[in-house]
C-alpha cells in the first residue's frame, strides 16, 4: 500500500520499508501471528492492507528489519532478532 495514505509517523515509516524492501520483508516471519487470523504469509504481507497499520508488532519489525539493513546486517542476522525477541511469547 501507498505510504502516503497514512497519517502517522511510524505507520508510513513502516509502509516505506516495505515499499523500499519488499524482497526482505518477504523472507521474514511476522510474530504477531497475522498467518493463523488473515493468512499472511510473511512480515511483507502485513503491509499488502491496513493490518501493518494497526498493528505495534508489525510496524516494529518492518523498522527493526531496515535499520539492521542500512547497518550490513544479513538477512539471517535479522531474522534472528525477532526470533529471540517473541520465542518466549509462544
Amino acid at each position: 500500500m501507498d505510504p502516503m495514505q497514512f497519517p502517522y509517523k511510524s505507520q508510513f515509516a513502516a509502509y516505506s520499508v516495505a515499499h523500499k524492501h519488499p524482497e526482505g520483508l518477504d523472507q521474514l516471519y511476522c510474530f504477531c501471528a497475522c498467518d493463523r487470523s488473515f493468512g499472511h504469509k510473511s512480515l511483507l504481507s502485513c503491509f499488502t492492507d491496513n493490518h501493518g497499520a494497526n498493528c505495534g508488532i508489525c510496524m516494529k519489525e518492518a523498522l527493526l528489519a531496515a535499520d539492521m539493513t542500512e547497518k550490513g546486517a544479513s538477512l539471517i542476522e535479522i531474522a534472528d532478532v525477532p526470533d529471540d525477541t517473541y520465542k518466549t511469547a509462544w
